[in-house]
């Protein structure tokens, strides 16, 4: 595919090119959010939690 040469876009070679563009970006880790209350989306959210119950309920997984 090309691109109109006007754009300009990099893309991570690697993992660690990766992990340094996602250090420049200041943002929190999983591991550093706190859920609190209930969340915004809740519909979305409960559907979420249904796909792997119906997986789970095809035999395809043993655990949810």
């Amino acid at each position: 595919m090309d691109l109109p040469p006007d754009i300009k876009y990099d893309l991570p070679s690697d993992g660690d090119t990766l992990d340094e563009f996602v250090a420049r970006a200041k943002r929190p880790t999983s591991a550093q959010i706190i859920a609190v209350g209930p969340g915004k989306a809740v519909e979305y959210e409960l559907f979420t939690r249904s796909v792997p119950q119906e997986i789970a309920a095809a035999g395809k997984i043993s655990e949810v």
